[in-house]
């Protein structure tokens, strides 16, 4: 039996990634098939998303209509000096 998830900014910022990996951008990573696993909507999504940056996880931003969200800090083969 599949039980709700309770998810984590982490858990957020790698489903961000993946979708970035689909060439998800923005505030569609929060409708991802990735991001529709963490069973919450896109405003509770938006919420994990600024908690994810506030550690450091990914960038993210929220202003008006527009959503910002850049999760490519995780990917390992990209290594930022």
């Amino acid at each position: 039996i599949r039980q709700r998830v309770v998810p984590t900014p982490a858990a957020l910022a790698f489903a961000a990634w993946l979708g970035e990996q689909e060439g998800g951008a923005g505030e569609d990573l929060l409708r991802t098939r990735w991001a529709q696993v963490l069973d919450q909507s896109p405003a509770t999504l938006l919420e994990l998303a600024l908690r994810a940056k506030n550690l450091g996880l990914i960038h993210a931003r929220s202003g008006g209509n527009l959503i910002e969200i850049d999760a490519s800090g995780l990917d390992p083969l990209a290594r930022r000096n």
